[in-house]
């Protein structure tokens, strides 16, 4: 090896002569200068600029290709699809001089992550609500929650984890998955409920004349799981199940125990003593009218002339007498005697509260002549509290159908 420029012009003699190379006239290596992609997961799609050089000069040829595939000699190489993928590059001179194919790994996940997200129903201590995240590429490698409505989001390390709710009452949560490629599922939502405190439950008795009483159990949960079952005894026998505020008869002298279990299991006593002749825990009974006001409709057999005066002078045809007691409110509902024209006629009355089901009576009448419907009653005794509906629905049969003479409803505060 010479140096060409200390020989000068007789350079190139010596080379032909003894066979020497010139280094100033080797070809150049070409170098791929290609960017190369992150290491981790990406959420688009990958395309970069092939580049290279050829000495001091850019490599005049880029070649690419994906997974294996067909050779690409554009500017710029892409992986649209999702998955793992190996993009080869290389540059040179266009001709037989090439560097060597370089391999990197890129990796896309477009699509989200999913997540589920589930909490028991009601717990005596803390709730614990499982998430699971999922993604199918790039994995569910983190999970956010966030408890009640405070903003506040906490990160915990995926793909599933468990998170505990101590707050009594229900608390709203939600979760997400975060994937490696940084996509974010939906939040989902679920309720956690804790109770934490016992049933309240009361015992009440009102005589009804020598050793006779009427008694009913009262009880509640608040906003906790609710009330799940009341049972009473007496003098310590068998569990008898009782509805919160349904009346049932004892004989004095008794020993009372009522015992109310919520949905949690927690448990609350009662205990109430009777005697001969005694009337505890009594309240002294008040009533109130309420109006329920007919709807006439047309056709169907009413006496308009009637229903019209009865409406103007009394405000109605039929009535709800409420009566509040020691074993609860006592509810009447009557009907008073209504003039129609002859008929098949069908009387309904209903009665019901915010805290026990609505329960009907109906009758069916006939008559031969004009005359006045016979009065039709519906009562039933209700714990206090809430409110009451009534309805009377009277229909007249036409043919093969009932068709709707009158119709009223009201609704009422309870005593």
């Amino acid at each position: 090896v010479y140096n060409s420029a200390m020989l000068g012009s007789c350079a190139s003699e010596l080379a032909g002569t003894c066979g020497v190379a010139d280094p100033a006239s080797a070809p150049a290596e070409p170098v791929n200068t290609t960017a190369a992609p992150d290491a981790g997961w990406r959420r688009t799609v990958y395309s970069v600029a092939v580049t290279g050089t050829l000495g001091a000069l850019p490599a005049p040829a880029v070649q690419w290709r994906v997974d294996g595939g067909a050779t690409q000699q554009s500017a710029t190489a892409s992986v649209p699809a999702e998955g793992t993928h190996v993009l080869e590059t290389r540059v040179g001179d266009g001709a037989a001089t090439w560097s060597a194919w370089r391999a990197d790994a890129v990796r896309i996940d477009a699509t989200p992550p999913t997540v589920a997200l589930s909490c028991p129903g009601w717990q005596a201590a803390s709730a614990g609500c499982h998430v699971q995240g999922t993604d199918a590429l790039s994995g569910a490698v983190s999970l956010e929650v966030r408890i009640g409505s405070s903003p506040a989001t906490t990160a915990l390390p995926g793909p599933a984890a468990d998170v505990s709710v101590g707050a009594e009452g229900e608390t709203a949560v939600l979760a997400r998955a975060v994937d490696g490629a940084g996509g974010t599922s939906a939040w989902a939502p679920a309720t956690a409920r804790v109770d934490l405190t016992a049933p309240t439950v009361a015992l009440r008795c009102e005589s009804l004349g020598g050793d006779r009483h009427r008694c009913a159990v009262d009880a509640g949960d608040g906003a906790g799981s609710g009330v799940a079952s009341i049972a009473w005894r007496r003098d310590g026998g068998p569990p008898q199940p009782v509805a919160a505020g349904e009346g049932f008869d004892v004989t004095a002298p008794a020993g009372l125990t009522a015992t109310a279990t919520d949905a949690v299991g927690r448990t609350a006593p009662a205990a109430l003593t009777l005697a001969v002749g005694t009337a505890p825990a009594t309240v002294p009974a008040t009533s109130v009218g309420v109006p329920v006001r007919p709807v006439v409709a047309s056709g169907a057999g009413l006496s308009r002339t009637f229903a019209v005066r009865g409406a103007r002078q009394t405000g109605g045809v039929a009535s709800l007498g409420l009566s509040r007691g020691p074993a609860g409110v006592a509810l009447r509902l009557g009907l008073g005697r209504l003039a129609v024209s002859s008929g098949r006629y069908r009387i309904q009355l209903c009665l019901g509260t915010t805290r026990v089901a609505r329960r009907c009576r109906a009758t069916t009448v006939t008559l031969r002549r004009s005359g006045r419907l016979p009065t039709a009653a519906l009562a039933r005794t209700v714990a206090g509290g809430g409110k009451a509906t009534a309805s009377v629905t009277i229909a007249r049969r036409s043919g093969s159908r009932w068709v709707t003479a009158l119709r009223g409803s009201t609704t009422t505060a309870l005593p």
